[in-house]
């Protein structure tokens, strides 16, 4: 099935039509639980007939997903500009939630 990737509040519009999912750069076919972990965290998890093994899966991905993209950004040359100073800390939250 077609999968967001970050259906969190910052991705979502609600117009006449009701609740709209937005910023679909992270589309891909994926099982249900792919979208399931930010949905979750918001408090949906009481509703939602989740696999928990693979939510923590889609988790990980994205986690690793995201470590990836940091280390690539400073195994390039940087100048300590204010975006990677933003790097630093989203590498720094990500690393924290690992543990």
């Amino acid at each position: 099935m077609p999968t967001h990737g970050e259906p969190h509040h910052d991705n979502q519009v609600v117009d006449a039509h009701g609740l709209r999912l937005v910023d679909w750069e992270s589309l891909a076919l994926a099982p249900r639980e792919r979208d399931y972990a930010d949905l979750l965290t918001a408090g949906a998890g009481d509703r939602l007939d989740a696999d928990p093994a693979m939510v923590e899966l889609f988790a990980l991905d994205w986690r690793l997903s995201e470590i990836d993209e940091y280390a690539r950004w400073f195994a390039a040359p940087h100048t300590g500009s204010d975006d990677d100073h933003t790097a630093l800390e989203g590498l720094h939250e990500e690393l924290s939630a690992a543990l």
